[in-house]
């Protein structure tokens, strides 16, 4: 799918070796997957599974969507990492150091899945009874 491909490399600007690496080994679409995923699961263990009067407040909301930043910034590491070792180790060459290039294409994913947290936040938070004003106030009628 091209379209991760273009979201992924719109906010930071990689090496050549590694836009020709990405082109080859095509892991966006996993690091996407993995990504909405962990929202969608991060998003509903807050509204809807949690769901406590406690939390009700930006805060308790910040987190979760900082966790949820976190854990997709990690498994975005991980994927490609490992996807580039596992394609170097396959061709029996040593693997050269793209860290800087990893980092970045992982605090990017980390940026939209905050982006993505936020969007479906204000969708599901709807349907919430306690948690329905967090991170802001809801301007939907009751249900």
């Amino acid at each position: 799918m091209s379209v991760f491909y273009d979201l992924f490399e719109s906010i930071s600007d990689y090496t050549a070796q590694f836009y020709q690496l990405a082109d080859s080994l095509k892991f966006y679409d996993t690091i996407a997957i993995a990504m909405i995923t962990i929202v969608i699961s991060i998003c509903l263990l807050y509204y809807v599974v949690i769901n406590h009067a406690r939390l009700n407040k930006w805060y308790w909301w910040l987190l979760f969507a900082i966790v949820s930043s976190a854990i997709c910034f990690g498994v975005s590491w991980f994927i490609t990492d490992s996807s580039i070792v596992n394609f170097y180790a396959g061709e029996g060459l040593a693997v050269p150091n793209y860290s800087n290039d990893i980092f970045k294409l992982s605090y990017t994913v980390a940026i939209y899945a905050f982006l993505f947290y936020l969007l479906l936040s204000a969708v599901i938070k709807r349907f919430c009874q306690n948690c329905r004003h967090t991170p802001w106030k809801s301007v939907w009628p009751k249900h």
